[in-house]
């Protein structure tokens, strides 16, 4: 198979041809009718794609004549189609997909249910206000001094894991700022001109990027078998190096329970990975949110 022959396909055959790897890859087996239900087509149409994979990737699949199923070839098998990591994970997560592979009947993927959900209306405002770099007017529920109006100008949406914010310049405070989605009541539209100074460009947090040296945790106590930690997390060499956003780098850290104090002390056996590099987090806003992290004395 060339490149050349599967980019010259038309993008939604590319569509169906993809589908079909998946579910090879997935469940190890695909019929026609799979692409007839997925894609609403007819039989002849479904057996001329089949027939244009097995042309294309003549190894990865075999037609099995007692159960008319094409089966998943692992011997041979060099996908059409790359599927990265977190993408296959995407993938899984979907029910329809987890339905059409047959795990539905197992809750498909279990997730954490989301007890935090913004409303359509101010969520859909919001992504216009992005999309046209504009300011809005919103009336926002604060932590700690209340409902409150300002005017924002957001730039960028963040799920931290646990709920959703946005990231924007705060007019009326002269900064940039996390503001929770689900604690905006009203959005409404602000014709004021947008600043350089309040545009993504200039949000210094956002644009500066940490390097993140993750490790398995030094303490017997939390963590007796370090290996099993550098198996799950791909460590080359006993490290996990990312490259993170300033403006998001204690809220990872958090939800990843990474012991980043700087002597790695903190007790307990949900504390499996500590911050090699504390240091990094210098002059990070969200710094404190990181679990242990405190800024060194001099």
């Amino acid at each position: 198979m060339s490149e050349i022959e599967l980019q010259s396909k038309s993008h939604s055959v590319k569509e169906r041809l993809r589908f079909i790897e998946l579910m090879l890859l997935f469940r190890g087996w695909v019929v026609r009718r799979d692409i007839v239900d997925k894609f609403e087509t007819s039989m002849p149409a479904a057996t001329r794609d089949l027939k244009a994979y097995s042309d294309l990737a003549p190894g990865n699949m075999y037609l099995d004549n007692s159960t008319k199923r094409w089966v998943l070839s692992l011997v041979n098998f060099t996908p059409l189609f790359q599927i990265e990591k977190g993408e296959a994970l995407a993938i899984l997560r979907n029910t329809t997909f987890s339905k059409n592979i047959g795990i539905s009947h197992t809750d498909g993927v279990l997730g954490v249910p989301r007890i935090s959900a913004p409303s359509i209306d101010v969520l859909t405002h919001l992504t216009r206000a992005v999309a046209n770099k504009e300011a809005v007017n919103i009336e926002y529920c604060a932590a700690s001094r209340g409902v409150e109006t300002t005017v924002i100008v957001p730039h960028s949406f963040v799920d931290n894991g646990i709920r959703w914010h946005i990231r924007s310049y705060d007019k009326n405070r002269d900064r940039f700022w996390d503001f929770v989605i689900g604690r905006i009541k009203d959005v409404k539209p602000n014709k004021n001109k947008v600043l350089n100074k309040e545009t993504i460009e200039s949000d210094h947090q956002w644009n500066r990027m940490v390097r993140l040296e993750l490790v398995a945790h030094p303490s017997l106590d939390n963590l007796i078998n370090k290996k099993a930690i550098e198996c799950e997390y791909g460590m080359e060499n006993g490290i996990l190096i990312l490259q993170v956003r300033a403006a998001v780098a204690g809220y990872w850290l958090r939800m990843w329970n990474v012991d980043s104090s700087h002597d790695h002390s903190l007790d307990g056996k949900e504390y499996q990975l500590c911050l090699a590099n504390p240091e990094t987090l210098y002059d990070v806003d969200n710094a404190l949110l990181a679990p242990g992290y405190s800024v060194a004395k001099t």
